[in-house]
């Protein structure tokens, strides 16, 4: 079942015309929810060696920066979502899964204002998948995100 965020995001999207006009519906809907970043990221399945991603975010900071010349390839965040539509998520604080996985990357992360956040993916097949990236710069409680937020899209 979609919460009325869900409901509001998939109405603004409808009118969208380009990338920018999906991510601005995108931001404007998640702010309310303590999110100040969002982001789409595209790994595209060709070539098969150099495959490129395409990443258009809200922010110019060195989280973009580093996600856009590919330096978030290998992240735990976005190694699952590669692999499964089932969202991520991550509080802010230097615990739990996905910090345990590659602690001084998410540390840095965590480091550059980008603290508690989800992530949900679309995969596509024949190793294509996007992901929808939001994250805000306060620490978020496990259950605020599991729970008011209802995060997986549907």
């Amino acid at each position: 079942m979609n919460s009325q965020w869900q409901i509001d995001l998939f109405n603004d999207l409808q009118s969208a015309t380009d990338m920018q006009d999906v991510l601005d519906a995108s931001l404007k809907i998640v702010k309310p929810l303590g999110f100040e970043f969002c982001t789409f990221k595209t790994k595209f399945a060709m070539p098969l060696v150099n495959r490129k991603t395409y990443v258009l975010g809200t922010n110019e900071d060195k989280v973009n920066q580093k996600n856009s010349s590919g330096g978030y390839d290998k992240a735990p965040v976005t190694m699952h979502c590669s692999k499964t539509n089932i969202p991520a998520i991550w509080t802010g604080k230097n615990e739990g899964a996905i910090f345990e996985k590659d602690p001084e990357l998410v540390e840095e992360y965590f480091s550059w204002g980008h603290k508690g956040g989800w992530a949900q993916s679309v995969n596509e097949g024949s190793g294509q998948f996007s992901m929808f990236i939001v994250d805000g710069p306060e620490i978020m409680a496990q259950s605020y995100l599991e729970n008011h937020v209802n995060f997986n899209l549907e």
